[in-house]
């Protein structure tokens, strides 16, 4: 039986594209987070504390879609069905005032072996390329394609279904906050501190929303929302959890995206995704985000993400435009 990762699988994280605007921030290196944040009653909040968990989600996407660019080390940590697997590496965004670029490397171990995966997005394309004992791989996604159906769909009033596994396809940092704003209902934040800094921070946990349960588990969506979790198939999380910056100068950032699963015998991590060592002063070159399969054979994959993004009757209606 195959088993699907939820939103990030191990070898495919983060397709980072972005909202990015302006700002003019400097920001130094800020402190690693800890894999747990544990509440800090003692510290006070540097602000009063937000009382809507999903309005302050949405002030971190538009906050982290206001970085004009940015760059940082990553780390990953993922336990499924009694395996862990840890992978870090890099990631970096720029945005010349036209177009977004960014680029993600992730190193991941595998048994005496370590696994490659790439994915950069150079304002048109984005290009993932898997480098796995078993043999290598390069996809290519036409993002203005995806972009122009989703809007098609939304006109017609038809949301595009974005399935948690594929939520690696989001317009970076930003998108990703906003699609989790729009399938969890988050609840009241607490204050926290993490890293040997004591960096502080909000956490804020959501479940499932209704309209998201219904459209992705629509068989068991009646008996999750009355606490049957473990009708959700595994491992799809029950929860997620995010850790975000509550004082500048990286103010609601997310330093860590959790997925949980949670049921009476508690609460496992399914993965945990962290951000550190962040900086948006460090160099970066226009041809940091550029491109060149070369002549290695690359696979087109924009109709395989469209078909998962919208239902048939779209399909069907767009194919015959």
């Amino acid at each position: 039986m195959k088993h699907k990762l939820p939103i990030v699988s191990a070898t495919l994280l983060l397709a980072a594209v972005g909202y990015l605007w302006r700002q003019g921030a400097s920001v130094g290196r800020i402190a690693r987070a800890d894999r747990t944040a544990q509440v800090d009653a003692a510290s006070p909040a540097s602000d009063t504390l937000p009382s809507d968990g999903n309005a302050l989600v949405a002030e971190a996407a538009r906050q982290v879609g206001q970085l004009p660019h940015l760059s940082g080390r990553l780390r990953q940590r993922t336990q499924l069905f009694g395996r862990q697997l840890a992978g870090s590496g890099r990631y970096r965004q720029w945005f010349d005032g036209e177009q977004f670029r960014y680029r993600i490397d992730l190193h991941l171990p595998m048994g005496s072996n370590t696994a490659h995966f790439m994915q950069l997005g150079d304002g048109r394309f984005v290009w993932t390329r898997r480098e796995l004992p078993s043999g290598s791989q390069l996809q290519r996604v036409d993002r203005r394609l995806i972009d122009r159906e989703v809007s098609l769909a939304r006109q017609a009033g038809k949301e595009p279904v974005y399935p948690v596994d594929v939520l690696a396809l989001a317009y970076g940092l930003a998108e990703i906050l906003e699609r989790l704003n729009g399938q969890f209902d988050f609840g009241r934040p607490r204050t926290s501190t993490i890293g040997t800094e004591n960096l502080p921070v909000y956490v804020v946990e959501g479940s499932w929303n209704q309209g998201a349960l219904e459209r992705h588990y629509p068989a068991a969506a009646k008996e999750v929302l009355e606490g049957e979790l473990k009708r959700l198939p595994e491992p799809v999380p029950t929860h997620v959890e995010l850790v975000l910056g509550r004082d500048a100068p990286l103010k609601l950032f997310p330093y860590r995206i959790s997925l949980l699963r949670r049921d009476r015998r508690g609460t496992v991590r399914l993965m945990d995704l962290e951000f550190f060592s962040l900086s948006t002063s460090a160099p970066l070159r226009a041809d940091d985000f550029r491109y060149d399969p070369g002549t290695y054979p690359v696979v087109d994959a924009t109709e395989a993400v469209l078909e998962k993004l919208l239902p048939p009757t779209d399909q069907d209606a767009r194919k015959a435009r």
